[in-house]
């Protein structure tokens, strides 16, 4: 297993890690406490944009095709969204919602969005192939 492969991977683990916290734990309540619910929820839209962008960088250094990379990044992300919906379900205090498996998608398709515009412009993309 490659290097690079090992930050999305680790990543989702942090996204489920989270979602993990039950609803009625100290923890939760100082999030609640100190985050409206109203925030917390538009937080979806940068934790999967986030994710998207990882894995779209793990298929362009891998020399994937733009469209097979998005292809790939969209079943990855929007199947790790459904599937942390499907896994709060179980955790006391949580829930499945819809607005937030939205708000996932939002986040996928941003990040998805700002890793193209960003392989795009010529002296960004010098910088990320330096690092490489």
């Amino acid at each position: 297993m490659s290097k690079p492969l090992l930050i999305p991977i680790f990543y989702t683990m942090c996204i489920f890690g989270l979602s993990s916290i039950p609803g009625n734990s100290p923890v939760d309540s100082i999030i609640s406490y100190h985050i409206s619910p109203s925030l917390q929820n538009i937080f979806h839209i940068p934790e999967f944009g986030i994710l998207a962008w990882l894995w779209m960088w793990v298929f362009y250094k891998n020399k994937s095709s733009f469209l097979r990379a998005t292809l790939y990044v969209l079943i990855i992300c929007l199947a790790c969204g459904f599937l942390n919906e499907l896994y709060q379900l179980i955790i006391p205090g949580r829930y499945a919602s819809l607005s937030d498996s939205i708000l996932n998608f939002v986040g996928i398709l941003l990040g998805i969005a700002v890793y193209t515009s960003f392989t795009r412009i010529p002296i960004l993309t010098r910088k990320l192939n330096k690092h490489n």
